[in-house]
């Protein structure tokens, strides 16, 4: 019974460390794929500017790569081309490459964000687990509550886990929005 106690806790964070570092790896490519599209729609709206010193800024923060900052300057430049009596066939000048920059720095974020919340999770599965490992001779006795509790609990924290990295992939694949 303490053998399969030892097994079960060491395979959970042998596991999850493995898939964490699966998870990393394929975070780290969309986000650099989502940071040229960035880069094209900033430098457009860096175009529409209107006036130098407002052009400078932005090619400043971009250089920098202040995104969060570039999108608030950035919806001052598109509402001051809604303004320009341009023909647009698109809406006007500034507003769709406005939204798409919107978008991605939207998605960016939350990708971000949910990698962190999996990540953080998983380092306190992992170190549950570990911890455990000690306390299986102590836990081997009570075969019952072995089972019944910690079992479930480390099996329940591991699913918890899973859940969290398919909602960090579906994000970055597209499938769900940046928002739920």
């Amino acid at each position: 019974m303490e053998n399969a106690l030892l097994y079960t806790f060491s395979t959970i964070a042998q596991a999850l460390g493995g898939a964490i570092a699966l998870l990393s790896a394929f975070v780290l490519y969309r986000m650099q794929s989502l940071d040229p599209l960035m880069w094209q729609d900033s430098a457009l709206l860096s175009h529409l500017a209107s006036g130098p010193e407002a052009h400078i800024l932005l090619e400043q923060r971009r250089a920098q790569g202040a995104w969060t900052d570039i999108l608030k300057d950035a919806k001052k430049v598109a509402e001051d081309r809604t303004h320009d009596n341009w023909p647009a066939p698109y809406g006007p000048p500034g507003e769709a490459p406005f939204l798409r920059f919107a978008a991605t720095i939207i998605r960016h974020q939350a990708i971000s964000a949910r990698f962190k919340t999996s990540a953080w999770v998983t380092g306190a599965v992992m170190l549950g687990s570990v911890a455990l490992i000690p306390f299986a001779h102590s836990l081997a006795p009570y075969c019952v509550l072995a089972w019944i509790v910690a079992v479930p609990v480390g099996a329940g924290s591991f699913g918890l886990c899973l859940w969290l990295y398919w909602r960090v992939i579906s994000l970055a694949l597209g499938f769900t929005q940046a928002i739920w």
